[in-house]
């Protein structure tokens, strides 16, 4: 939750006992993104896209 938070603003005045909280999120298309990569849904992607070199055979 805390990598879909943008900005975090908090203003507090004591004299007139105002408190404002403001948050600011990514967008729910980057929020869907983020949470695809987390659970895992790009894996197959990842797989395709190795190129692997096998370093003993350059020794």
């Amino acid at each position: 939750m805390r990598q879909l938070i943008t900005n975090f603003k908090h203003t507090k005045f004591e004299g007139s006992a105002k408190e404002t909280i403001e948050l600011k999120f990514v967008s729910k298309e980057k929020a869907a993104e983020m949470m695809a990569k987390h659970l895992g849904f790009y894996s197959n992607d990842n797989e395709q896209k190795k190129d692997s070199i096998n370093i003993i055979e350059w020794v």
